[in-house]
């Protein structure tokens, strides 16, 4: 069981070290001894500046990190006596982006300490009030002051450390070097998880989870005892994100120097606060309001859950838990008032507030369960919630008292209740410091004891959960202590209420007054042993030395064995234990005498069993506890229970205890089981002849329910309970059992069974019955939405650093999920009629699945580290609706897709610097690794045009999988992993004109002589064809059997038919078949005579091809003897002649077969004229012999050896074949050889194979051995091969569950040609949290890539903080190139903090920090250096609460040496915004060169009024806005921008609207105007747009829109252009548009006017589109254009395409002053396979009178065509050239002949013909030209002739 800290063995370490509470409120330090060296001189003040600098950074990402840093002074007095008082002053907070934030409340608050020979105590005194935030800070600086110049181990904030220490002298001062490894330290790492908590062991040498590999390198210059200067770094690595020493890193640098000493200090603080120096998790702070931001997550992540869980909705509801954890009560309550009216918004902060755990969400729960706010489901989980309380407040218990007066609470809340506010004791001293929510409490829970008097059954439950809730507390006030010892010292009432009593003492066991009673009651001999053996277990909760006698004293006297028995074994185990939790108990009562006079039968008394073991060098250990106790009444164990407690890294956790506790379960096994059970007086049979019965009789109760709807369930069960009635009067059938189940020390399930009611049949069947009916009911007609959003996983380590700022390692764990169901079953009707029963589900899921890992640093207003997300998403649906067709003959199944893009999966990885404001939304900040990220992406959509539907994939890797680039970019990745980049995985089914599928089957087999099936599938919700069926038929007759089979589908028809007959005289078997129109037949088989002893068969062969008229026979001679033998038959071929078809030629075939069982023979020849053929082998048990020889093709001939055995689990296989004319060739061989062996394991799926397999041919040669060995737990493959001189070879190592679930280890090996591959994968789970990574790739001849490192996973859900630390090494070529990383981000409500740090073997790369403080007075601060470039410095602060502040920000470039600094000043408090801005542009060197801005602004939600002011060098700028309304959407508005420059130019831009907007209808106008003058109030030049809206919907593209531009010179020239455009649509794929322009004023010579028109219909298979274009630009110039366009479609592919066109072109020119440009183009596709296309091409062009015309028209084929083109141009003779060709490929020589015309000139003509004919071994190319009015060449002829020879 989990001990108290106070019961561990390090209880007095504890006490002096961690908690020592404070006493009368006094707080006493002083010196231990006499000090033996000097220190702080008494009377003074020493102030020393502190600067801290926390970085988490990627070494593997380029010059990014994230930090945050503080700045302050402090003080120290000495006050004499070794004490010391600290003061911390103008501390200064910055984020990652250098913003400032405000530090933690109480930072001011002096806090007093004690250094002596330079070593701090451990103890700390503070003022009340102080928070744990700042005191972290003021530890951490304490620390820093020792300068203990001896190895020892030191007590400071970072717990109790091993220290090594070193000196050196520098002048009069010394220089004191302090190491630690961090892991080492004790108290150090603080984890948080909503139910773990846990004991620490100082004896364990591994004190931490390892995770973090974290050192601490301390300098100190100490003069006189004095610090003088102190320098503190510290280096974190992040194992789980990290790979050997890069990854996620953190480096923590922080320095204190001596400003300056003053005398006269004095104390002026009121320390009475006594606390430990070591640092403490800091939780459940909330400062300011944050309401806009958590407001705006509630809607935010609402609108991810609208229609679906979409794919950011996790994320977004872990961040909104967050965000609530960060918001007052006020702010809760605020929110809820918001979304209240809103269903989805108020689940969402419903389940965001449940999960919150925090004072202020439980106090808004209960109020809105007081205020009935919540349903009756909502009140419960609200209730249940209580008890997962992260951390609360006094008020938030106060709060939580009030529901225990509540009427009907389950006595689940009890326990909640108690374990509420035992999360506020854990957290506070409830045992010293009076708490009103706790005695408030603890009130309530004494009322509700009532005395431990319980009436009934049900009251006792209550009782007994009360009392279990108190133990939950974990700390007894004073008005429980006698109440509980008042219930278990009651000897009237009943032991179930006592034992619970007596274990309720265990929330206080070391009370005075219930330590003594427990005693009492352990010595009271009357007592029964159970009460007394609980009374024990609560005595050595509190060892000390009185007890110890007691105890002694009892056994020695002991008569009762059940508790002699049960000591004695405990006080043995204690003796030998290894748990270090029981050294206090081991201290007390080990010496105590364990007699052996009691009786050791474990079936019969009570008994106490510890296993245990401790490896205190490991930091391991475990416990199982086991305990069983017997009554003196009953013969059967009271109550038993099993504990398991383990510990990991020195933290001891009581993970498991599972127990319980039965009243009566002796009586029932008697009265089942007894002399006197029914078992034992009736007679087998009777009681066989019973249950029948009884089964029977239930049986026909369900069958009426279900048939007859509604009916008394009284009435039908009343009858079969008589018997059952009359047997059990003397038993009460009741069942008394509780069993409970607690997890980490908490009691989390408590169950009872049991009601005082008894069983009673009839209610049993009634309940049952009527639970039925409401779900049949339900299900008729049902519909739900069903949502969940679930914070699975929220755990947190956090570990303190030298600036007070804790780093953390956070692990969330989100899901969202919603599912719309809906059912129309009625059961009642299929259960009445199944064969017309018909069922609609309609079933559409949705969720998101987020789990995110951070590496924070925490500066509390804000956090700022490393994320690595993880999200797997899915969205699909269906609607299923069935029905039972025919009697129940057949089904069809109608499936719909309700949604259109199913989103099958999505997964998705990436890694991300983060930074959040507490109670702030986190900003993310992607990281630029050096890596090439790739998209691919993919659709399956072959079969979209039958099935509708296209699979979609896309997956995003950080490396290329092909290309020239591929290898490098693979080696790249690997060597980097897993700090790799983003990666994504997305599988996506579309929907392509889809409504759904129909499926129908059937089968009908009543008829046995004719029986069919039909089977459709159809693609619905589309126009084209997508219904394919498939139909059969068989038929049985003594003679016949046939088979029909029928395929109708989109792409081709096919029927098949198969008939065979087996009548006396005949066996024969008969085909028929269709294809499309073709049709085939055949028909093969015997004419059959003779006797069952010898059969002659007369072969016949008849067939029918598509390309042959008539059906025609083979000739065949001869016939088939089969002769029956002893063991089986012999079939004997004589005589057969083949006579082939067209041909005198025949085939003779002679030979045997002989089959018997494990025996067969064949002897075939065959021989066509010289040719013969020999076919023989024999099979004989598993040897076989195969051979074939020919003389046609020797080449072919074979010889087949081999031996072919195979069992269930074993295949062994061995053939060879030799091959060719000749074979005693040894190369003409090829060789097989398989061994199989694999065995399952019985009832179980594990399966494990081995396997060894040869393959050779040795002609070529090539070789192939594959061997595998693999079990669930192994994967061992083995490949090679070679082939002539070349060889490769693969081996595969994989091993899994190495040492724990998860771990693996992979080595994959390649080689080719002595050319290979390594590559090594890694994976150690050393904890939930932890895990060792290692990988490398080895490539021959290149070099080594290694990535190795450490991960952790743990979160916290107040906040972020995430990183990475790790290396990536690369050797070749002689060289080795470390590349390290710290990469980290913060965020919380009052920081925001991101840094990354990035160094290779030259140094330090990157140095990034970006710092925001948030709260009432903002401060940031941000510094980026990048090495031989430039550093970036800056910072800013809000000073009071009206908004005023200032900040400066310096840019330094190194190489040009110049800066750059701004200077600003600035009121930011709603609605005023004011700022004074100076701009040095060359700091330093010349300050007068600057820009000087001011802005006085005032923002509304409706009014915007903002003048602002630039001046450079007295070169005057202004910009003034002014805005009266929203500009966009419907409603009024006005606005005005004035724009001023320094020669007094003035710009002014004018809007005004008034837009309304109904039903999607908009009407409205609007009016813009641009001026410029020369001077502000001057003479204008203007722009003016005028617009109006009429009647206009943009969704239904109805438009009617009309404007005007009005351009005005301020010389009076002007310019307007007027214009219109209306669509409108008519009907489905019908619409006319109109738009017309017109241009004029005295800025251009004429007018001009521009419109077009368009007519659109694509209805039906075609298309028609008409278009006009007019223009003109005066009356000199115009043109019009006309076109149309016509296609038409036939089955879906283009018939034809018509295109018209008309250009008319008028110009004031003469040689061109009319133009006419004419178009026709006409293209046919004819189902004519012989010719694929005709076409028309006319193109024609008019200049005046001139015509150029270009006429082209033709018909091609694939055999034969023609091509004829006209050219005219003016004043010439027309072109003409005409094409003509042949082509002849189906004989077998090949012809080709293409003759071209041509006409041209006065008469001209030209001819050329080409002729060309191939076969196979000659051909001949003729080529003739006739040219007759050429001069030189009138005729040419030119014949090729070329044959060539085999």
């Amino acid at each position: 069981m989990g001990k108290s800290i106070r019961l561990s063995y390090c209880v007095l370490f504890v006490v002096s070290v961690l908690w020592k509470t404070a006493v009368a409120d006094k707080c006493s330090l002083a010196c231990k001894g006499s000090p033996t060296s000097p220190t702080f001189l008494n009377g003074h003040k020493y102030n020393y500046g502190v600067e801290g600098t926390v970085s988490i950074f990627l070494t593997g990402a380029e010059k990014q990190e994230t930090s945050v840093k503080l700045l302050g002074q402090v003080s120290v007095a000495a006050l004499g006596n070794c004490v010391n008082e600290l003061v911390v002053q103008n501390l200064v907070i910055s984020g990652p982006d250098g913003k400032k934030y405000s530090s933690p409340p109480g930072v001011d608050k002096p806090v007093r300490f004690t250094l002596q020979d330079g070593r701090v105590g451990s103890e700390i005194c503070t003022e009340d009030g102080d928070t744990r935030r700042s005191l972290n800070i003021k530890r951490a600086i304490i620390s820093l002051l020792q300068s203990e110049n001896k190895p020892s181990t030191q007590v400071d904030v970072f717990g109790s450390c091993p220290t090594e220490v070193s000196s050196s002298k520098e002048g009069n001062a010394f220089l004191v070097h302090r190491t630690r490894d961090l892991s080492r330290c004790a108290y150090r790492e603080q984890g948080k998880n909503d139910i773990v908590s846990g004991i620490f062991n100082p004896t364990a040498e591994i004190k931490n989870s390892q995770v973090l590999q974290s050192n601490l390198n301390v300098e100190s210059k100490v003069n006189s005892g004095v610090p003088e200067k102190v320098s503190a770094t510290e280096e974190y690595l992040y194992k789980p994100f990290s790979v050997g020493e890069n990854g996620a890193r953190a480096k923590v640098h922080t320095k204190l120097t001596l400003t300056g000493k003053t005398g006269g200090a004095a104390g002026s603080g009121n320390c009475n606060m006594q606390r430990s120096i070591i640092f403490e998790n800091p939780h459940g702070h909330v400062t300011g309001s944050n309401f806009d931001a958590a407001i705006a997550a509630v809607r935010d992540t609402a609108k991810t859950l609208a229609s679906e869980a979409n794919s950011k909705s996790a994320g977004e509801f872990a961040q909104l838990v967050r965000i609530l954890r960060g918001s007052s009560k006020d702010d809760l309550t605020k929110i809820y008032g918001q979304v209240k009216g809103k269903n989805l918004e108020r689940r969402v902060f419903l389940d965001g507030l449940v999960r919150a755990g925090t004072g202020s969400s439980v106090e808004v729960i209960v109020d809105l369960i007081k205020s009935r706010g919540l349903n009756g489901f909502e009140t419960q989980i609200a209730l249940l919630s209580l008890g997962n309380a992260k951390h609360t407040s006094d008020e938030a218990v106060k709060a939580a008292a009030n529901i225990l007066d509540l009427p009907n609470l389950n006595n689940e809340v009890y326990l909640g209740v108690g374990a509420l506010t035992g999360v506020y004791c854990r957290d506070h001293d409830c045992h010293n410091v009076k708490s009103d929510g706790v005695a408030a409490v603890s009130s309530k829970f004494a009322a509700k004891l009532q005395n431990c008097k319980p009436k009934n059954k049900q009251e006792e439950d209550r009782v007994v959960a009360v009392l279990k809730g108190i133990r939950n507390i974990r700390h007894l006030e004073d008005s429980l202590v006698d109440k509980i010892i008042r219930c278990a010292s009651d000897n009237n009432g009943k032991a179930r209420v006592r034992v619970a009593a007596i274990e309720a003492i265990g929330a206080d066991p070391c009370a005075t007054k219930a330590h003594k009673a427990a005693m009492d009651l352990m010595k009271n001999r009357q007592l029964d042993s159970e009460i007394r053996i609980k009374a024990y277990l609560a005595v050595i909760e509190c060892p000390c030395a009185h007890s110890a006698n007691e105890i002694k004293t009892l056994l020695e006297t002991e008569p009762v064995h059940q508790v002699g028995r049960f000591i004695t074994s405990s006080l043995r185990h204690i003796r030998s234990s290894a748990n270090p939790d029981r050294a206090h108990q081991q201290h007390h009562y080990s010496q105590i005498r364990t007699p052996n006079k009691f009786n050791v039968d474990d079936r019969k008394y009570s008994f106490f069993r510890e296993l245990s073991y401790n490896v205190d060098a490991l930091g391991v250990g475990g416990n199982l506890e086991q305990t069983v106790i017997y009554s003196q009444d009953s013969f059967l164990p009271r109550s038993a229970s099993m504990n398991l407690t383990a510990e990991l890294f020195g933290h001891s956790l009581n993970v498991l205890e599972v127990g319980g506790r039965q009243g009566n379960l002796d009586r029932v096994v008697e009265h089942f089981l007894g002399p006197k059970s029914f078992l034992r007086e009736l007679k087998p049979q009777e009681i066989y002849d019973t249950i029948v019965k009884n089964f029977q009789e239930t049986e026909k109760t369900v069958q009426d329910k279900l048939s007859r709807g509604r009916r008394s369930v009284k009435t039908e069960v009343d009858n079969f309970d008589k018997h059952l009635k009359a047997e059990t009067i003397s038993y009460n059938n009741e069942l008394d059992l509780d069993i409970y189940l607690k997890l980490f020390g908490t009691d989390a399930i408590f169950l009872s069974l049991g009601d005082d009611k008894g069983f009673d049949f009839n209610r049993a069947i009634s309940g049952l019955l009527s639970a039925i009916n409401g779900g049949i009911d339900q299900a008729k007609h049902f519909q739900q939405e069903l949502r969940a959003h679930l914070l699975f996983l929220d755990a947190e380590l956090a570990y303190p650093t030298s600036t007070g700022f804790p780093l953390k390692l956070d692990l969330i764990g989100a899901a969202t999920g919603r599912l719309e169901l809906g059912t129309n079953i009625d059961l009642r009707q299929i259960y009445r009629n199944p064969k017309n029963a018909k069922i609609d589900v309609k079933l559409v899921p949705s969720t998101d699945i987020e789990i995110a890992g951070l590496f924070l640093v925490d500066a509390d207003a804000v956090a700022t580290g490393l994320k690595v997300v993880t999200n797997l998403h899915s969205s699909t649906g269906g609607h299923l609706i069935a029905k039972v067709l025919e009697d129940g003959r057949g089904i069809d199944l109608q499936f719909g897709l309700p949604i259109e893009k199913q989103e099958i999966i999505t997964a998705s990885n990436d890694l991300i610097f983060v930074t959040r404001e507490k109670g702030r939304k986190e900003k993310e900040t992607a990281l630029k690794v050096d890596t090439q990220t790739k998209e691919y992406t993919g659709c399956f959509d072959q079969v979209s045009g039958l099935i509708g539907l296209t699979l979609c994939g896309e997956v995003v890797v950080p490396f290329s999988v092909s290309g020239p680039d591929a290898q490098a970019s693979v080696a790249k990745y690997l060597a980097r992993y897993p700090l790799t980049g983003q990666s994504k995985v997305k599988l996506v089914l579309e929907k392509n004109d889809l409504r759904g599928y129909h499926i129908k089957a059937v089968l009908r087999t009543d008829n046995p002589a004719k029986q069919s099936f039909e089977v459709l599938f159809e693609a619905e919700g589309t126009k084209s064809n997508r219904r394919t069926s498939l139909s059969g038929e068989y038929i049985t007759t003594p003679d016949e059997r046939t088979l029909k089979l029928s395929l109708e589908a989109p792409i081709k028809t096919i029927y098949g038919q198969v008939s065979y007959i087996t009548k006396n005289t005949e066996r024969v078997l008969l085909a028929k078949a269709k294809i499309d129109a073709a049709e085939y037949y055949g028909k093969i088989g015997f004419l059959v005579n003779g006797n069952e002893q010898r059969y002659v068969f007369k072969p016949i062969i008849e067939y029918q091809v598509p390309d042959e008229q008539g059906k025609k026979n083979l000739k065949v001679d001869g016939q088939l003897i089969r002769e029956k033998t002893n063991l089986g038959a012999k079939y004997i071929i004589e005589g057969l002649k083949i006579t082939l078809p067209n041909s005198n030629e025949f085939v003779d075939i002679h030979g045997h077969l002989l089959y018997e069982p494990k025996n067969y023979e064949l002897d075939l020849k065959a021989k066509k004229g010289d040719h013969n053929l020999q076919l023989n082998g024999n099979l004989k048990n598993y040897d076989v012999r195969v051979e074939f020889k020919n003389t046609l093709n020797p080449i072919i001939n074979f010889k087949v050896n081999g031996h072919i055995e195979n069992t269930n689990e074993n295949y062994h296989n061995d053939i060879e074949l030799a091959y060719s004319n000749n074979f005693e060739d040894p190369q003409r061989r090829v060789i097989f050889n398989q061994l199989l062996k694999y065995h399952r394991a019985p009832n179980a799926q594990d399966v494990a194979v081995i396997t060894k397999n040869r393959f050779e041919i040795r002609y070529l040669p090539i070789k192939i051995k594959v061997d595998a060995d693999i079990d669930s737990k192994k994967v061992d493959i083995e490949l090679e091969g070679q082939y002539q001189d070349k060889s490769a070879e693969f081996d595969l190592e994989a091993r899994t569950q190495i040492k724990k679930p998860g771990d693996y280890s992979v080595k994959v090996k390649g080689e080719y040609n002595k050319q290979g591959i390594e590559a090594f994968a890694k994976r150690d789970i050393e904890s939930a949290d932890k895990s060792n990574l290692e990988n490398y790739v080895v490539i021959k001849g290149v070099g080594k890539y290694e990535l190795s490192g450490v991960v952790l996973h743990k979160t916290k859900a107040n906040d972020m903080n995430v990183g990475a630390v790790g290396h990536f090494k690369i050797s070749g070529g002689g060289k080795t190139e470390d590349i390290a990383f710290d990469i980290g981000a913060i965020e919380n409500a009052k920081l925001y903090s991101s840094h990354a740090k990035i160094s290779t073997t030259k140094g330090e790369i990157l140095d990034f920090l970006l710092k925001l403080n948030r709260g009432a007075n903002p401060s940031g601060q941000i510094k980026l250096n990048v090495r031989d470039i430039f550093n970036t410095n800056g910072q800013f602060q809000v000073t009071d609460k009206d908004g005023k502040g200032n900040g400066v920000i310096i840019v330094d470039f190194k190489k040009s040496q110049r800066k750059i600094k701004g200077d600003v000043k600035f009121v930011v408090k709603d609605p005023v915004y004011n700022a004074d801005v100076d701009l040095f542009l060359n700091f330093e060197k010349d300050n007068n060169d600057k820009v000087h801005i001011s802005t006085n602004t005032k923002n509304t939600d409706k009014l915007i009024d903002s003048k602002n002011k630039f001046n450079y060098r007295d070169q005057k700028f202004e910009v003034n806005v002014h805005r009266d309304g929203e500009i966009t959407g419907k409603g009024n508005s006005h606005a005005n921008v004035e724009v001023v420059l320094p020669n007094e130019r003035c710009f002014n831009l004018k809007i005004n609207k008034n837009v309304d907007i109904k039903n999607d209808v908009v009407n409205g106008q609007a009016e813009c105007s641009l001026s410029d003058a020369p001077k502000r109030g001057g003479p204008a030049s203007t722009i003016t747009f005028k617009g109006k809206v009429t009647n206009t919907n943009y969704d239904k593209q109805e438009l009617n829109l009309e404007g005007q531009i009005e351009l005005k010179l301020k010389d009076g020239k002007n310019l307007v252009n007027n214009w219109y455009l209306k669509n409108q649509p008519e009907g489905e794929g019908k619409s006319q548009y109109e738009y017309k322009t017109e241009v004029k004023g005295n800025l251009i010579p004429q007018p001009a006017s521009l419109s077009v028109s368009r007519n659109r219909d694509r209805t039906g298979p075609s298309s028609d589109e008409k278009i006009r274009v007019k223009g003109n630009y005066g009356n000199d110039m115009s043109f019009e254009y006309t076109g149309s366009a016509i296609i038409k479609e036939h089955n879906n592919d283009v018939s034809k395409y018509q295109q018209d066109s008309n250009l008319n072109i008028r110009l004031p020119f003469e040689q061109a002053h009319d133009i006419r440009l004419a178009s026709n183009v006409v293209f046919l596709f004819p189902a004519n396979e012989n010719v694929f296309i005709e076409y028309t091409i006319i193109e024609q062009a008019q200049v005046n009178a001139d015509v150029y015309k270009f006429d082209s028209s033709g018909k091609l084929g694939l055999q034969k065509g023609f091509e004829k083109v006209k050219v005219l141009v003016p004043h010439q003779e027309p072109l003409v050239l005409e094409v003509h060709y042949n082509v002849d490929t189906d004989n077998e020589k090949k012809k080709l002949s293409v003759d071209l015309k041509s006409q041209y000139g006065k008469g001209k003509t030209a001819n050329i013909a080409l002729g060309a004919q191939v076969a196979s071994q000659e051909f001949d190319i003729q080529i003739n030209a006739n040219a007759p009015q050429a001069e030189k060449l009138k005729k040419l002829a030119l014949q090729i002739v070329g044959k060539t020879s085999m």
